[in-house]
């Protein structure tokens, strides 16, 4: 009985951690893909403004 509860606790910390390694993996990459995209979105602008100022001077 008491094997068996020690065996349960054990299983339910692994599930917990590979949920957690999951939930992490998923985090990184909406991260990496949020932070990609502010990237690209500043690399515009500044393109742009570059841009517009080269007109406003000519």
């Amino acid at each position: 009985m008491t094997c068996d509860y020690g065996l349960n606790i054990l299983t339910s910390r692994e599930n917990h951690l590979v949920l957690m390694r999951q939930v992490a993996i998923h985090f990184s990459w909406a991260i990496s893909i949020r932070a990609l995209l502010y990237l690209s979105l500043v690399f515009f602008a500044r393109i742009l403004s570059s841009f517009s100022t080269v007109t406003m001077i000519l």
